[in-house]
């Protein structure tokens, strides 16, 4: 709807530029009581759609920037908003030098009550039936965000944005667009056919903590620990010394020996699954004064399963799914957990100040419950980027046990890097009342991308909704041929 607004405004004003949409929204505003008690609730409702309507240059940019603005589908069913909207745009060939107001001035002042509540009642309504479609709900809900300039690479143009990031003369903003185009065009296709559907398209990567050779010392008391663990039938005291290694790596091997199994370990929920076999390795990167949270509930939450804190800010965010969880679960666990980690990082980037230095935020994330990915969560300017700093296998079973070595040496990384990012948190500051609030990056979601993609393919699919139609036609089919 807020975008439909824009392009009848465009399209009844075709020399428009920002600043007349700017400064017709601002004069529409200052009709609006500005005391809270004062309003209604449409009128709130209609300052909310106005304020929106002042956020997206992006989209004015991509759509001004066609060589020959199309007339957009449906645009004369708010011919009376665009008409509004062309009689308030700002004539500056009409600009008096005395400073006495414009004509286009004059014509929104003398505009009847009635037309201005029309013109709300146009960005407030989404139909003229009084219910929204499915479509438009999708493109009026605050948190549906697509991509500034997809729907234009879409259609298979190239358009470079004035607000897109370069770093090292590489146009970051646009391998976004060009990869996103790639994912949802991939999801139009049958399952067998997808190249996306793999949950973890960044195998190759290597992390030279965990593949440099393990110290001597380490490898040896991988195989004591697994010698004691085959001999803890016969001994009741099986648990062996460490003595060469640092005391934090032995309380992790102490905590781990009595639920390591010479089987994986059997079916169990994921609280439990995260306190017997991932809390010991994290426990090790916990220093003086610093929290560590563990979400032991069940149920579908906002926490993460754990978040370690320094001085009370969160510096590194856990996410993991047992081996025994579906794998529809597992599928999508990577995707949920960074988004979390980036939510958690917009969110010390408004209440701190990091000033020159580019937040960032450390997240572990395992889908199966065994493999730990390592991402740096890392803001500039308008992007959100999540790079791969490799990987760190865990230990669940004597099966398995060969992980011990890599496990130890990559937690002794992740640990160092902490550290360092703690020294850098506690010397920030908090935001006073009177700082302006960053700009952070939105976060694109399914329907918002879904929306661009139907912009260009108007019968594409979610993919989600197209397995699940593809199953129940097999299950029909099924008790058909039986019956």
């Amino acid at each position: 709807m807020t975008i439909q607004v824009m392009e009848d405004f465009i399209v009844a004003n075709p020399t428009a530029t920002w600043d007349n949409w700017v400064n017709t929204i601002d004069r529409l505003i200052a009709g609006i009581p500005q005391d809270m008690a004062l309003r209604t609730s449409k009128q709130a409702r209609q300052l909310t759609k106005l304020q929106s309507l002042k956020t997206i240059r992006s989209e004015w940019d991509v759509y001004v920037q066609r060589p020959t603005p199309p007339l957009i589908e449906g645009a004369t069913k708010k011919r009376k908003a665009a008409a509004l909207f062309d009689a308030s745009l700002t004539d500056t060939s009409s600009m008096t030098d005395g400073g006495g107001p414009s004509k286009s001035e004059r014509t929104i002042n003398s505009l009847e009550a009635r037309d201005i509540e029309a013109l709300f009642d146009a960005l407030v309504t989404e139909t003229d039936g009084g219910g929204p479609t499915e479509s438009e709900t999708t493109t009026d809900s605050p948190e549906a965000r697509g991509v500034a300039g997809l729907t234009e690479v879409l259609k298979g143009k190239s358009i470079v944005l004035r607000d897109d990031v370069k770093i090292a003369k590489v146009n970051c903003s646009e391998l976004v667009r060009l990869v996103l185009r790639d994912i949802l065009l991939d999801g139009q296709k049958v399952p067998n056919q997808r190249k996306f559907s793999d949950s973890d398209p960044m195998k190759r990567i290597i992390w030279e903590a965990v593949s440099a050779p393990a110290p001597p010392h380490v490898h040896n008391a991988a195989y004591v620990f697994e010698e004691a663990k085959l001999k803890e039938e016969e001994c009741e005291d099986a648990l062996p010394d460490f003595p060469d290694l640092k005391p934090d790596e032995v309380r992790c091997l102490e905590q781990l020996f009595p639920h390591i199994g010479a089987d994986s370990p059997p079916p169990e929920n994921e609280a439990s699954y995260t306190y017997k076999y991932v809390t010991p390795h994290f426990n090790r990167l916990c220093r003086r004064r610093w929290k560590f949270l563990i979400d032991t509930t069940l149920v579908d939450r906002k926490r993460p399963d754990i978040r370690l804190e320094a001085y009370g800010r969160v510096i590194v965010v856990v996410e993991v799914k047992s081996p025994h969880a579906r794998e529809s679960q597992q599928n999508f666990q990577l995707g949920e957990g960074l988004e979390r980690a980036m939510q958690f990082l917009k969110e010390d980037f408004k209440s701190h100040d990091w000033g020159e230095t580019p937040p960032q935020l450390l997240t572990a994330i395992s889908s199966d419950g065994v493999v730990f990915h390592v991402y740096n969560i890392q803001i500039i300017r308008s992007l959100c980027l999540c790079v791969e700093l490799g990987k760190i296998p865990i230990v669940n079973s004597l099966e398995n046990v060969a992980n011990l070595p890599r496990c130890l040496a990559g937690f002794n990384r992740l640990r160092e890097i902490l550290h360092e990012r703690a020294k850098v948190a506690g010397g920030q500051i908090s935001r006073n009342p009177f700082q302006p609030a960053p700009a952070c990056p939105a976060t694109p979601d399914k329907s918002g991308l879904m929306r661009d993609l139907r912009k260009v393919y108007p019968d594409a699919v979610s993919p989600e909704k197209a397995e699940k139609r593809r199953r129940s036609k097999t299950i029909i089919e099924g008790r058909e041929g039986r019956s």
